[in-house]
């Protein structure tokens, strides 16, 4: 296993890979001494394919360059530490990604309805290669700048040095927190109205909605909303023709 001292415009930067590929890129030289205790030291990039790679990586992105190529990551931990690292390596440079646009990408891939963004949190806090694999990009779901493991001054400069506006994106989530708070108390309220009127104008088979409404529970988040306003509709449509045959005096079944 080798590793190779890089200067960074941040400072010190340790590089380690084996004959397989890159280990780790790290602000802190803890992390490496953790991964391995059998680690050679080299000046000679030659010495080191992949080292070498890296070093040409993080050249060109510090020369304010997206670099154009990715080196050979040695991805270690479970499935699912790989798989937020696989997402992580797609976020584009100078944009972001939020913990919890991550943990839907997550489940996704995996056949689950939904995961948690603070499982995905751990994953992202425990990256082994630094600014390679941009967990720099991931932020709070309000814009939030959260920690990083080689220190939230260096978070917030590698950000910088990619033309990220925080206050700008943090303006632009609170409009849209806003907007959406704002539809959804509307969508609320003519929700609560349009009940009234139907309850006026046909009582409800309260028995029937609380079993529908018991049933959507065990269902798919996805699907909940679309069958209970299906089962309301259904529900309403039967009472209102119900109701016709009534005012019209025509039975909805005869017996012979």
């Amino acid at each position: 296993m080798y590793m190779y001292y890089y200067e960074s415009p941040m400072g010190v930067m340790k590089l380690c890979a084996d004959e397989e590929g890159l280990l780790g890129v790290w602000f802190d030289e803890e992390r490496i001494a953790e991964a391995s205790l059998d680690i050679e030291a080299i000046e000679n990039l030659h010495d080191n394919k992949h080292i070498s790679d890296a070093v040409c990586w993080l050249d060109e992105y510090f020369a304010g360059n997206v670099p154009s190529f990715t080196p050979k990551l040695k991805l270690q931990g479970s499935e699912f530490r790989k798989t937020v690292s696989e997402i992580m390596l797609k976020i584009p440079y100078g944009e972001l990604s939020t913990y919890g646009e991550i943990a839907n990408e997550v489940a996704m891939r995996i056949g689950k309805d939904r995961m948690s963004a603070q499982a995905v949190g751990g994953s992202v806090g425990s990256n082994e290669f630094s600014i390679i694999v941009p967990c720099h990009r991931v932020v709070g779901k309000n814009g939030k700048l959260t920690g990083y493991a080689g220190g939230m001054d260096k978070k917030v400069y590698l950000l910088q040095h990619e033309g990220v506006d925080f206050r700008e994106v943090q303006s632009q989530v609170r409009i849209l927190e806003d907007t959406n708070n704002k539809i959804a108390g509307r969508a609320t309220l003519f929700a609560c109205y349009f009940r009234l009127i139907l309850e006026l104008l046909f009582p409800p088979t309260v028995q029937l909605m609380a079993f529908v409404g018991h049933m959507l529970l065990h269902l798919p988040q996805r699907m909940h909303s679309a069958l209970l306003m299906l089962s309301r509709t259904l529900t309403c449509i039967s009472q209102w023709i119900s109701h016709f045959m009534q005012l019209i005096h025509v039975p909805l079944s005869t017996s012979i």
